[in-house]
């Protein structure tokens, strides 16, 4: 019952032709019965007068200027010529991506101390900065783990924390926001902490896409070259990438200084003792590292039995000595079988692809988005890294840079329009009248994107005004799948508005009256559905543009994109359907001169027909009176 009351408002409120079945016109002697009846009944007749006399002025100013531009027919392919010209400018200096990044109310911080250092030493590393996040008054919780790092891995030089903010509510102000806060805490972080490698990002926006909104870099190196040749030219280019305006932050974990045992294993001395130096290595993986060797019951329950030396046995050096694997002869040494040399490594190297890979976390500048910092990052390698050195990306930085280098969104736009021409085809019966409505859609999406394109401008010019540096004070609009989606439900929208001009047009015309004047007659007829259409979608689109919180970016990039495109869309649609129409209807007579006929022929028929009904009326008429 609540589905069904809440559908029949929708309706109500919606949809003008319910609206003009349902309602009934009041009475011109209609007369109140209590005070409250004649004031709501006042109220009712001010208004319907001022609606009157609103809309009466716009009819007929839109029909004087109308005329004028069916008079002057050059403006309305003019204008599309600039209506495409400013789409084309628009698409190419919108910044490009695949999802906004959202406020999620968490902030994630990796901690990676200097290679070497042990447990205690990152504990107090994450001490200093839970030292710091105790002081933001936007944090409400926050959650630390040392020996493991979300970019570093395992390890006990790494360490993380997640960071839950306040409500939504609760952080008014661009200063609250998550992405100012990162950069906020960020700064901190190298200014008190600056032995340790601190990045903080925030999560991104499609689960199982990567752990942060940020561009997730993989160097190749496909010649297999020497790994510390290849660290010191990576060290280079986040060097210089580092230092473009585009890029906040770019960084690497990796690192080849960490203390560490190389382990040779004497193949002769295993072979004289009757073992194999995988059962060297196997004995002391166990000890060290920790073995699974069985499981037992008890109380119900499956229990697994780890084999580990106690922590206090494995601490140096010398305590190889103390570990012993079984030989043909007994018990031996493993001190006897293996050599142990410290060196400085790696603490874990990958592959990527095949390649040898170095992983590096690139961060956008405050008002660039991540395929700005891809563009950078090319410049960058062909200026720093040579040939055999590429790249590529992860996570959700991959989805976007494949959707940046394909056409996809542009052939979607074409597969659209010419589904909407096919369909439209079908309707007229003409492949000429489908391009009255089609050649209105370049205008709606020219005001989408040049909206999008002027919100950013303002919105650094708020940021200049009251910051000094060019950063969006009110949320940037990117060209991503948020206003794709919007730019598509807007062709659609624009041709069924077109069409309410173009059916009625066809409809007048194939009853007899003149190109021109059905052209005239239809969109002076078809402006008040016209506009209510125009104005219902536009003030429903306004809460998304003024949208804050959870999804503001989503939401306020669709609104922004509906409203653009209807407003100028709309405005294009009254003033060149009725051009584009008289052309291409006066194109398909003299291609197809039988549908003027067939049109003359109809009205001499609907003539001739109206007239024996009014004579057969007439007849009764006087039978009855006789």
């Amino acid at each position: 019952a609540v589905a069904v009351g809440i559908s029949c408002v929708s309706a109500l409120v919606v949809c003008p032709a319910l609206c003009a079945m349902l309602m009934r016109p009041a009475k011109a002697n209609r007369v109140a019965k209590n005070p409250v009846g004649r004031m709501l009944l006042g109220l009712n007749h001010g208004t319907r007068k001022a609606y009157d006399k609103v809309y009466g002025g716009t009819s007929r100013n839109y029909a004087r200027h109308l005329r004028g531009v069916i008079g002057h027919r050059w403006v309305a392919p003019l204008s599309l010529v600039v209506a495409v010209v400013l789409l084309v400018f628009f698409m190419m200096s919108l910044p490009k991506g695949l999802v906004p990044q959202e406020d999620q109310g968490v902030l994630m911080v990796d901690v990676t101390c200097p290679p070497g250092s042990n447990l205690a030493y990152t504990e107090s590393v994450l001490d200093r900065v839970q030292a710091i996040i105790d002081k933001d008054e936007d944090i409400r919780t926050y959650s630390r783990t040392a020996g493991y790092g979300m970019m570093g891995g395992q390890g006990a030089a790494n360490g993380m924390l997640i960071l839950r903010l306040k409500h939504w509510d609760e952080r008014d102000g661009l200063q609250h926001s998550s992405s100012i806060k990162k950069l906020m805490l960020m700064g901190q972080f190298m200014k008190e902490i600056p032995e340790a490698q601190i990045f903080a990002f925030e999560p991104g926006m499609i689960p199982g896409y990567g752990l942060g909104s940020n561009v997730d870099l993989h160097l190749q190196d496909r010649s297999d070259g020497d790994k510390g040749v290849f660290l010191e030219q990576t060290q280079e280019f986040l060097r210089v990438l580092g230092e473009r305006p585009e890029i906040q932050m770019a960084m690497t974990s990796y690192a080849r200084n960490f203390p560490q045992y190389q382990v040779e294993v004497d193949a002769a001395q295993c072979k004289l003792a009757g073992i194999s130096p995988q059962a060297v290595l196997s004995a002391m993986s166990g000890y060290l590292g920790g073995a699974y060797v069985s499981n037992f019951n008890q109380f119900g329950k499956v229990y697994r039995v780890m084999l580990q030396t106690d922590p206090k046995y494995r601490t140096t050096e010398a305590d190889i000595s103390n570990m012993y694997v079984r030989s043909g002869k007994g018990m031996a040494p493993i001190s006897q079988f293996a050599k142990l040399t410290p060196i400085l490594g790696p603490e874990i190297d990958k592959h990527f692809n095949l390649f040898s890979e170095i992983s590096c976390m690139v961060q956008p500048a405050q008002g660039y988005t991540t395929s700005d910092a891809m563009l950078a990052i090319e410049e960058v390698r062909r200026q720093t890294l040579p040939d055999h050195i590429t790249y590529e990306y992860g996570s959700i930085s991959r989805e976007e840079y494949e959707t940046m280098g394909s056409n996809q969104t542009i052939l979607i736009y074409a597969i659209c329009v010419v589904l909407i021409f096919l369909i439209l085809s079908c309707l007229y019966e003409s492949f000429l009248v489908p391009f009255a409505v089609i050649l209105s859609v370049p205008a709606g999406l020219m005001g989408s994107f040049g909206l999008a394109w002027l919100w950013n401008q303002v919105s650094v010019g708020l940021g200049r005004m009251f910051t000094g540096a060019d950063m969006y004070v009110i949320g940037q609009v990117e060209n991503n799948i948020y206003l794709q989606t919007g730019v598509i439900m807007l062709i659609g929208l624009l041709a069924k508005t077109a069409i309410l001009i173009t059916e009625f047009a066809l409809e007048r015309r194939r009853k007899g009256m003149g190109i021109v004047e059905a052209a005239y007659a239809a969109s002076e007829a078809r402006l008040r559905p016209i506009l209510m259409t125009v104005l219902t979608c536009v003030l429903g689109m306004l809460p998304l543009v003024a949208a804050a919180g959870a999804g503001a970016n989503g939401n306020r990039t669709i609104g922004i994109s509906v409203v653009g495109g209807m407003i100028v869309g709309t405005a294009a649609i009254l003033f060149t359907v009725p051009v584009f129409f008289i052309f291409f209807e006066y194109l398909q007579e003299k291609i197809r001169p039988a549908m003027k006929v067939e049109a003359d022929q109809q009205f001499l028929q609907e003539k001739a027909h109206s007239q024996q009904e009014k004579q057969a009326a007439q007849e009764e008429n006087d039978n009855i009176t006789h």
